[in-house]
């Protein structure tokens, strides 16, 4: 049996014995004053009855009822305790509104002056939210910043002889120094950041020995410098590649000047010679150095995927990016082309039949592409399927082009059909596309058995999880990606005519007539599309318009007017329309031939939603642009889907293009 407190007894003792003086102290008063004084002894009786009736009054009362309710929870501590009054511990009792009616001394000296019963709590401690005064909050305790300190309150409530009553028991805990470790616990974290020099291939093959120890140098130089204030450690592991470590309290720096390292890097060389870049990968919030290193490696993948001269910051499960100003540069080889085709041979080999799926609104580079695996799948024998919805698909016209095929005839199924199509054997290729939000029938990608994608857009922070994944951000479109993968591939070279003009027309889109993101593959792949029969004015056919889309790609023009002066912008007036997408394409590819025009936007309604159209000459990242409208896309080709009406998406588009230019200098153009 757990014996009663000695301190708490011999407190309640001393209360009592002290409240017994007082009263005889006043009565001994008052019979002296009448032995010598009578006239004074009846006002001075009187004053004593007014103090004894005050005492009596429902505060004296409700003082009694808490205190003989502490000195009960007194007697039941055991002998380490403390008496709530002789308590450290800052301790009052409020009622659920935040009326106070009693406080022990520590709590005084935390308000640092006495309140008044009836008072409410703000009055001494203005930061308390008496609100959170509910009963969920009790257990959970309350978060209070007082006098330059930090308090965790606690509070309980207290009854009367079993009866439930709204007077909270509030004990003031302070977690001041807590909460200065666990900052300096968290600001100690580590955090390790992957760094790869990009064009360290071409920086190799161009220049002398000489000016490569010098780039290389000019670059070591610049990392160092940008490292050395944090006091971590900046190591080359390999040649081109560093590791970097450092503590969390210095992120935020990073983060503020948005990796300025990046721009820093580009600058290191003079005007003229090789200008070297950089991609980042950081990794932070993980459980150690282990787990943040892989943190660093997928957020530095990451970065390579869109095209590289880039950080990404992966903490956790939330991913953010800085840089991406410049063109991105080519890292593609013809060996993983060639592995590719052999791993893609051997996943179709091993299924019993194929899907091919793109995007929604399917246009000529996702048909195109679908249409070349479609063709490498039939070369080993395998049934295929392209998935896709032709109402809502502005490439009707090569999709009629390519039926006309023997073998097309039952090709082209809609997205509710696919789902009696596919088993547990079926491989699932993706194409022109890898953001899962997009797909034409997500259902189907958690069916399938095995999934490839093959991809050129610029990597998001939401992916496809495939087990084939052939992501080149440097290529010029999709079409392009599988022709490379046609020609080491059994069966590639069997396409037909109208196979061939279907991703001819796709890299004809996506380039805008060999004028955008080409290289000397892209060349190569037309090259070897036309050799397989594919004509080039029937690909232009296929870009045909009827009269009345033509009148309104020039009325669409027509509403075109400048901001900022280097962009343009143009807003589709009237309803939604078929081939819609088509036409905005095509005018803001055609509003870049205005002079002193460095980027334009078309936004036109597609549903509920509004759909806009980006287009650069390079100067401009609408990619980024288009990113924070949740798209994506390349640097000089870009769309994005806003859940807003026109006018609205108009404005936020005016926004965020003024933004990009302020953040790169470019309102001074």
């Amino acid at each position: 049996m757990k014996q009663s407190n000695p301190s708490s007894r011999s407190g309640l003792k001393y209360r009592t014995v002290r409240r017994a003086a007082l009263v005889a102290a006043a009565v001994i008063v008052i019979l002296v004053t009448a032995v010598f004084a009578p006239q004074y002894a009846v006002a001075q009786a009187a004053l004593a009855l007014v103090c004894l009736i005050v005492w009596l009054l429902p505060y004296g009362g409700a003082h009694r009822k808490l205190q003989r309710h502490i000195d009960a929870a007194a007697r039941k501590l055991d002998s380490d305790s403390l008496t709530f009054l002789d308590s450290a511990l800052p301790v009052t009792a409020v009622r659920k509104n935040g009326q106070i009616v009693w406080y022990n001394e520590a709590f005084a000296e935390l308000t640092a002056h006495a309140l008044a019963p009836g008072k409410d709590i703000r009055e001494g401690i203005p930061a308390f939210p008496p609100q959170k005064l509910a009963e969920p909050e009790l257990m959970e305790g309350i978060a209070v910043t007082h006098a330059h300190r930090s308090f965790r309150v606690f509070a309980s409530p207290l009854r009367e002889l079993g009866q439930k009553s709204d007077l909270l028991l509030l004990t003031f805990f302070d977690i001041t120094d807590h909460k200065a470790l666990a900052a300096e616990y968290k600001s100690s974290r580590p955090v390790v950041a992957l760094i790869l020099i990009d064009n360290l291939e071409e920086v190799s093959q161009n220049v002398s020995e000489g000016d490569k120890a010098m780039v290389l140098g000019a670059v070591d130089t610049v990392l160092n410098a940008w490292a050395a204030p944090t006091g971590g450690i900046l190591q080359m592991t390999e040649r081109g590649r560093y590791l970097y470590l450092f503590e969390e309290r210095h992120l935020q720096s990073h983060i503020a000047d948005k990796f300025s390292v990046l721009d820093s890097v580009r600058s290191c060389m003079d005007q003229g010679t090789v200008e070297p870049t950089i991609s980042i990968g950081v990794g932070a919030g993980g459980l150690g150095y282990a787990e943040n290193y892989e943190l660093a490696r997928e957020a530095l993948e990451l970065t390579l995927g869109r095209g590289g001269d880039q950080a990404t910051l992966k903490q956790g499960a939330a991913i953010e990016f800085f840089g991406g100003k410049t063109k991105t540069v080519e890292r593609r080889t013809k060996v993983k082309a060639r592995v590719m085709a052999k791993n893609l041979a051997e996943l179709i080999g091993e299924c019993t039949s194929v899907l091919v799926m793109g995007h929604r609104f399917a246009d000529f580079d996702s048909v195109g592409s679908a249409v070349g695996v479609a063709r490498l799948a039939r070369a080993r024998g395998k049934p295929v399927h392209i998935v896709i919805d032709r109402d809502s698909a502005p490439a009707k016209a090569l999709i009629e082009h390519v039926e006309h095929l023997p073998e097309y005839e039952d090709t082209f199924v809609p997205p509710l059909a696919a789902l009696d199509l596919i088993t547990s054997h079926t491989l699932l290729i993706i194409v022109d596309t890898h953001n899962p939000d997009l797909l034409e029938a997500p259902h189907l990608l958690r069916s399938a058995a095995k999934v490839v994608m093959i991809d050129h857009h610029r990597r998001m922070a939401k992916a496809v999880e495939s087990d084939l994944a052939y992501h080149e951000p440097y290529a010029s479109s999709a079409s392009e990606l599988v022709c490379e993968l046609a020609q080491y591939s059994v069966g590639g070279n069997a396409l037909r005519k109208r196979e061939a003009e279907a991703m001819l027309a796709g890299i004809v889109l996506d380039t805008n007539n060999f004028e955008f993101r080409t290289s000397f593959r892209t060349f190569e792949a037309a090259a070897f599309l036309k050799k397989l029969g594919g004509d080039t004015i029937e690909v232009k056919k296929l870009f045909q318009v009827d009269f009345d889309s033509y009148a309104d790609r020039a009325h669409l023009i027509s509403t075109a007017y400048r901001h900022d002066r280097i962009t343009v912008i143009a807003c589709w007036e009237g309803g939604p329309r078929s081939g819609l997408s088509i036409i905005a394409a095509q005018a803001a590819d055609e509003m870049l031939d205005v002079e002193m025009v460095e980027a334009s936007f078309v936004l036109f309604p597609r549903g509920n939603k509004t759909a806009i159209s980006a287009r650069s000459l390079g100067i401009i990242n609408v990619q980024l642009i288009m990113e924070a409208l949740g798209g994506g896309g390349h640097a000089t080709n870009a769309g994005a889907q806003v859940e807003l009406e026109p006018k609205a998406a108009e404005a936020k588009l005016r926004e965020l293009v003024s933004k990009h230019l302020r953040e790169n200098h470019m309102d001074l153009l």
